[in-house]
């Protein structure tokens, strides 16, 4: 199989240049036996790359010298990451042939491949010296350029080549591919279709079509290629492979799932293939799952870069983390608060999680101090594929005289990532101690929430949710409530969007909270993150419309918050953030007509 050698070959370009014909202007040796044909030959060609690693060995055993051996047995391990032997193969057959050019190209695609690019340009500059014509230099030299990113030198270099050969099919469709990595989509399509008009069954072409549609986000578009591809050979990897990952980036997670577990029951040893559906399944939030694979991968190539790139991603995202924090809230009424926490989570397998949360408050409104802390333990458990059922308890308590420890509990179930679509239902109480009024009552708070969340198209994301909660003080008192945004990424680090919210109880009570008969408020929110190499800033704003009481009058409100982080590696960062908010809380106003509530925050978190 052909598609075979591209995947052993990292940047695509495997015997014969990933062409159906022997490689162009062959070294002597190539000349003497590929016009022999043996099963060794045909076992290259063909693609069988074990096959004819076994034959070519069997040769080399019979004929140290035999220099085609040498040549084939020398690309073959070198793309399977075993450079040291290719070298060392090429060395040998330089000293039998010092006038195989073929060879000398051969080790500097060893180099190139060993990420060595600029020695093997230089080693190509002094073979195209003395060599200006050889196709094959020519050839490398413009990949090589490519895989270094100097695009346009490459593009240059393909000039020469297809002068000299004209009909060379690979050197075309290389050309196309290195416009696309250019991002020049529109000359990179054009190359591709001039080819396909010449022959629409070139399938190497209609794969580089495909996958520069991907590239330049014509998702739909490449898909169709794909499945062009797949309708005539089902068990095409590399289109398996190519469509998986556009449907990825459509967000069609079943289907690209779905895709890759194809590629991967036609060849199970093929590694690219596990690594993309590893990353899928990490798009789904099924950590567990990507790493059953990526440690199939592992066993398979331990050294692929792309598998070791995943596999930290996914270790990073099941290794253990504390987060401490410090919040100081102070506000119109009076509540000063400040909050100590520590949360840490660990997974003591990969699909248990369980996380430790644990706070301390310091409460003041007037005369009024107070103090309270609590502790809650959560397990959650993912089951395939993608399930998460959560568990926890706890207990908090205040220095009120007199006050009973109170329990913490929770209960929940959320549907798999996978679809655009998620729900989530969850049962939960706990102490409602956020303001000293609050803890001196022991009010307490149990409910029922329903959420859910649907991505229907890149960049956009609606969320939304409702409950019904008791609030237990001195007397019961129910809330009804309900939520709603739509938000749109425009670009990088920028997002806008819109919410609405709104509550409603059913009693009029003064045990400490807001409990208005009807809360509303529909609000326009802008938010901006930006990077500049371990810092990190984040900027929110959000200008809106508050109702209070079904009697009151709309009036304004505003929200805004700012945090800047330090990132000193991978998940690991110390942060500071301060909040602003005139919406909410009026129900504690003095009865001055001008009274508006406000609520200042700072905060500040470590994460370890």
């Amino acid at each position: 199989m052909r598609d075979l050698f591209a995947r052993l070959d990292p940047y695509g370009v495997g015997p014969a240049s990933a062409t159906t014909e022997p490689r162009k202007s062959p070294g002597p040796s190539v000349l003497s036996s590929a016009s022999q044909v043996d099963p060794a030959h045909e076992a290259w060609v063909s693609g069988d790359t074990g096959l004819a690693l076994r034959l070519y060995e069997e040769r080399l055993a019979r004929d140290p010298d035999d220099g085609v051996a040498l040549h084939r047995i020398a690309l073959i391990r070198a793309w399977g990451g075993e450079y040291d032997v290719a070298e060392a193969h090429l060395d040998h057959l330089l000293e039998v042939e010092p006038d195989n050019l073929d060879a000398r190209v051969g080790r500097t695609r060893v180099w190139a491949w060993a990420g060595e690019t600029d020695r093997a340009l230089d080693a190509l500059a002094e073979i195209l010296e003395a060599n200006p014509d050889h196709a094959g230099g020519l050839e490398a030299r413009a990949l090589f350029e490519a895989w270094a990113g100097r695009y346009e030198a490459s593009l240059s270099s393909y000039d020469p080549l297809l002068s000299i050969a004209p009909d060379n099919g690979a050197a075309r469709r290389q050309q196309a591919q290195v416009l696309s990595w250019a991002s020049r989509f529109d000359a990179s399509r054009a190359a591709y279709d001039s080819l396909l008009a010449r022959d629409p069954n070139d399938v190497e072409s209609r794969l580089g079509l495909a996958n520069a549609l991907t590239f330049s986000d014509e998702l739909d578009g490449a898909i169709a290629e794909y499945d062009r591809i797949l309708a005539a050979s089902p068990e095409d990897v590399r289109a398996l492979q190519g469509k998986g990952r556009a449907l990825g980036w459509s967000n069609r997670l079943v289907e690209a799932e779905a895709t890759y577990r194809r590629a991967v029951a036609v060849d199970g040893a093929n590694v690219a293939s596990l690594v993309g559906l590893a990353q899928i399944l990490r798009w789904q939030d099924r950590n567990a799952a990507a790493l059953e694979v990526l440690r199939t991968a592992e066993a398979i190539v331990p050294t692929n870069s792309d598998m070791r790139e995943q596999l930290r991603g996914v270790d990073l995202a099941l290794s253990p983390i504390a987060r401490p924090s410090f919040v100081w809230e102070d506000d119109s009424d009076g509540n000063v608060m400040l909050t100590t926490t520590l949360a840490a989570g660990w997974h003591p397998t990969p699909r248990l999680e369980v996380r430790a949360d644990a706070y301390r408050r310091l409460l003041e409104q007037g005369a009024l101090d107070r103090s309270a802390m609590g502790v809650t333990v959560t397990a959650s458990y993912q089951i395939e594929p993608g399930w998460t059922l959560s568990a926890g308890g706890g207990g908090s308590d205040s220095d009120v005289a007199g006050a009973a420890t109170t329990a913490a509990y929770h209960f929940g179930v959320r549907s798999p990532a996978r679809h655009p679509y998620t729900v989530g239902l969850g049962f939960a109480s706990s102490a409602l101690d956020a303001t000293s009024a609050l803890a001196d009552r022991g009010v307490t708070t149990t409910g029922v929430t329903v959420d859910g969340r649907w991505t229907p198209a890149s960049g956009w994301r609606v969320d939304a949710s409702a409950g019904r909660t008791t609030f237990e003080g001195t007397q019961a008192n129910d809330r009804t409530r309900g939520f709603l945004a739509i938000n749109r990424q425009l670009g990088r680090g920028l997002a806008l969007g819109g919410s609405m919210r709104a509550f409603s109880f059913e009693q009029d009570l003064t045990e400490g909270y807001f409990d208005p008969d009807f809360y509303g408020i529909a609000e326009i929110t802008g938010r901006w993150a930006h990077d500049v190499r371990a810092w990190g800033l984040l900027l929110e704003v959000a200008p809106g419309m508050q109702k209070v009481t079904s009697a009151g009058d709309p009036a304004a409100a505003f929200r805004g918050s700012a945090r800047v982080a330090y990132r000193f590696a991978p998940v690991k960062e110390v942060s500071l953030a301060w909040g602003y908010s005139t919406a909410g809380l009026q129900s504690f106003a003095p009865g001055a007509s001008d009274y508006r509530y406000t609520a200042l925050v700072t905060g500040a978190s470590w994460v370890f």
